[in-house]
């Protein structure tokens, strides 16, 4: 390339051989995060069955598998994985309130008596769906 003086060429080249490494160490992060992610579902497993929560397993793996993308993103110096990570959490909180506010008030109430609620506690009301109105 210096031959033929193509400075443009050359310094095209002379990065790409310097992203190499970085690309690399990528791919590595990213195997090394679908391997996390295996041995956290498969630690997490036996809870999830016993709790009957499959999507729990899947959840995990997605979620782990995703940060191990967006960090090798970052690793490239490719910025826009931070902003995508923001916008996507912003959305899913959007949209598990308008899904809980506009058709979960029932199941909120179900789930907060399964789990949520104390269990033997003194006070008003054990059963969620006793409420009182204003005092």
């Amino acid at each position: 390339v210096r031959v033929v003086q193509l400075d443009t060429i050359e310094v095209l080249l002379v990065r790409l051989l310097a992203w190499i490494p970085l690309l690399i160490l990528a791919a590595v992060i990213v195997i090394v995060f679908a391997a996390a992610a295996s041995w956290t579902v498969e630690l997490i497993g036996p809870f999830a069955a016993e709790r009957d929560i499959p999507w729990l397993t899947w959840l995990v793996r997605v979620a782990v598998i995703l940060f191990g993308v967006l960090f090798a993103l970052e690793v490239l110096n490719i910025t826009f994985a931070e902003d995508i990570s923001k916008i996507v959490i912003a959305a899913m909180g959007v949209t598990f309130a308008i899904a809980f506010g506009v058709g979960g008030i029932d199941a909120g109430k179900k789930w907060w008596a399964a789990y949520a609620s104390p269990k033997g506690g003194s006070g008003g009301g054990s059963s969620p769906t006793s409420f009182s109105s204003g005092d």
